[in-house]
């Protein structure tokens, strides 16, 4: 599979589970951007006929949007916006196991979702610089989803 094939899946897969979860859609980004800090990474791995991990990271005035618009919040909680985070790798990676899998009766074990935050522009640039990363804007916000897969 080639990473123009990973990357179209990872974004299908993200604006679907953003548009199906809090009604929030996916652009193309314009011009690489820093984004709001702190910035929670959320992580989930998958075990299967195809192995990785699947990473979500964004600003906390996504993550609060995000967390507002899943619980029709007014103002989310530090605690609500890693929960959305989580919530949204979850999700997301629930969408791309099977457009990666072969057959219909593949089975993938998956971990349970976790947040880390990245702390500062650098890290944010270091973070999104890696292979494989793709960057898209929602809610005029820069979200970095990466594709990790391990033989």
């Amino acid at each position: 599979m080639t990473t123009t094939d990973i990357s179209g899946i990872v974004i299908e897969a993200l604006s679907m589970a953003l548009e199906k979860m809090a009604f929030l859609d996916v652009m193309s980004l314009e011009e690489p951007t820093a984004t709001a800090e702190p910035i929670i990474v959320g992580k989930i791995g998958f075990t299967g006929p195809v192995c990785g991990t699947l990473q979500i990271a964004a600003g906390s005035e996504f993550a609060g949007v995000l967390a507002d618009n899943m619980g029709l919040l007014e103002q989310a909680s530090e605690e609500q916006c890693n929960d959305a985070i989580q919530e949204l790798v979850n999700v997301t990676t629930g969408l791309v196991l099977p457009m990666l899998s072969a057959g219909q009766t593949d089975v993938f074990d998956v971990t349970v979702p976790h947040v880390c935050r990245l702390q500062g522009c650098e890290e944010w640039e270091q973070w999104t610089s890696r292979a494989g990363t793709v960057i898209v804007c929602v809610e005029n916000q820069p979200v970095a989803v990466r594709l990790s897969l391990t033989e």
